[in-house]
């Protein structure tokens, strides 16, 4: 781990047999290590393993187009803050297909340049985030290219990385290393 700033709840470093197996089923860094926030929840084997699964449902067994889910946690990371999310899931992004200019773009107050349909989905996630009804112009054109299956996953999706960029803040889990630490140039100010 790394950080300027010591952990208010730290890693697991001495792990017990139950640990490390469960550390095993997490996606591990580029340096083959566990997530510092897996490595952190491990402390409460049970809350570890039921984050574990829902977030395996958003990101092995869910119905939404990969490029699309990473788009909407990149822009919860960018709107919570949560640096941790944002370089974790540029990796992500990159594989599902997103450009860096997108990477970046994502990161900005203001939607501007975005396709039609990414424009939906990153104000859709602005909306969710506060607690804003969804305008019914908006759920009409989502609900034209999603099933209802796939809007409820991109709602559930929100609040989920939402919850966990509370938990990697609060608990001051330090950034993985091998990912994004910045956020991109152009929206730093």
């Amino acid at each position: 781990m790394s950080s300027s700033a010591a952990a208010r709840i730290p890693a697991v470093l001495d792990l017990d047999g139950d640990q490390r197996a469960l550390l095993a089923q997490a996606l591990p860094t580029p340096d083959a290590a566990p997530p510092n926030v897996m490595a952190t929840l491990v402390r409460h084997p049970v809350l570890m393993r039921r984050i574990n699964a829902l977030g395996g449902v958003f990101l092995v067994h869910g119905r939404l187009p990969p490029r699309e889910r990473e788009l909407a946690i990149l822009r919860v990371a960018w709107r919570v803050g949560s640096l941790y999310e944002y370089g974790q899931h540029v990796v992500l992004g990159q594989r599902a297909g997103l450009t860096e200019d997108e990477l970046a773009q994502v990161c900005g107050g203001k939607l501007t340049g975005w396709s039609a349909a990414d424009d939906e989905l990153l104000r859709f996630v602005d909306q969710v985030l506060t607690r804003a009804r969804v305008p019914d112009e908006l759920w009409s054109a989502l609900n034209e290219r999603f099933s209802l299956e796939q809007l409820l996953e991109f709602t559930a999706l929100v609040g989920f990385y939402a919850m966990m960029a509370g938990i990697i803040d609060v608990a001051g889990i330090p950034l993985d290393e091998g990912y994004v630490a910045e956020w991109p140039t152009a929206v730093r100010s």
